[in-house]
């Protein structure tokens, strides 16, 4: 996945837990975070929990990619 796109991939995970009444962890989605550090952009690792409503219930952010 293209970190720019992080943001649509969770849209439509979200609308499949809720399409299909489901609890999802889709994996992660790597975040582009827009920030720099040594001229480079800061990358977020980060694992989504859907609830079947659709709704983010939680996240864990892996340290190291």
């Amino acid at each position: 996945m293209l970190c720019t796109d992080w943001k649509e991939y969770l849209e439509r995970y979200k609308l499949l837990a809720r399409e299909c009444k489901i609890c999802i962890v889709p994996g992660t989605l790597v975040q582009n975070m827009g920030e720099k550090e040594e001229g480079k952009p800061v990358l977020h690792n980060v694992a989504y929990f859907i609830d079947d409503k659709g709704i983010v219930r939680g996240s864990y952010q892996k340290k190291n990619l």
